[in-house]
């Protein structure tokens, strides 16, 4: 077991990994040192919001999208979380909960009366 107790040790690491994957022509160097930089931040404690700021600062110039662009789309990846997690939360109905039930067994029965 490799001891990641140092974050040089882990760097190491992660830059052969990286390596391989250029190498291989499997992945775009910039993202994987993007995506190192915003986990990295994040490991050691950062907001999530200081996170992705690190990540932004390894993109390209050319290809940065601008703090405005990247806040708008958090907020909006954050509503959409919200908003999944509130209809998860909705109470059913007990024909609600029979539907979904016969549902999950795949069968279908009509409980309701006329």
């Amino acid at each position: 077991m490799v001891n990641f107790r140092r974050a040089s040790t882990l760097q190491v690491y992660v830059d052969h990994g990286i390596a391989g994957y250029v190498e291989a022509g499997v992945a775009d160097p910039h993202l994987l040192k993007t995506i190192w930089l915003t986990l990295w931040a994040s490991m050691c404690g950062y907001a999530p919001q200081v996170a992705i700021e690190f990540g932004r600062q390894a993109i390209p110039v050319a290809h940065k999208p601008e703090f405005a662009t990247l806040e708008k789309k958090w907020n909006e990846a954050r509503d959409q979380q919200r908003e999944r997690e509130q209809q998860a939360q909705k109470p059913l109905t007990l024909d609600e909960a029979i539907d979904q039930f016969v549902a999950s067994i795949g069968g279908k029965v009509d409980t309701r009366e006329d």
